[in-house]
């Protein structure tokens, strides 16, 4: 299945049913950005590991149906906050910069 072609709620419905898992939408996304972003440079990190093991937390507490975005692979503009990753403000003055706490925008 090529989810990158496919809608939100549908992705979402197949997640909730378990026809799909969250681990198999992340590597699929991780596939896409290793294939396109030598060409696109959208990324400026990419957190594989991290992502994977996220994926594999929502899999394993169960797809939230009330939650749209339960499961489903996001990018975090690297302006924002993310606890503990790396977050430089594509700055090389913040280049080793972990904040101790995640933004608003990424807890919801």
């Amino acid at each position: 299945m090529n989810y990158f072609e496919t809608d939100l709620v549908t992705l979402h419905q197949q997640l909730v049913a378990k026809k799909i898992s969250a681990v198999e939408l992340t590597e699929q996304t991780l596939a896409r950005i290793n294939a396109t972003d030598d060409k696109l440079k959208a990324y400026i990190l990419v957190t594989k590991e991290h992502a994977l093991e996220q994926a594999a937390a929502i899999d394993a507490q169960g797809i939230n149906p009330n939650s749209l975005f339960s499961g489903i692979p996001v990018a975090i503009k690297d302006n924002i906050l993310t606890k503990d990753i790396i977050t430089t403000g594509a700055s090389k003055m913040l280049q080793n910069y972990q904040p101790s706490y995640d933004a608003t925008v990424v807890k919801k």
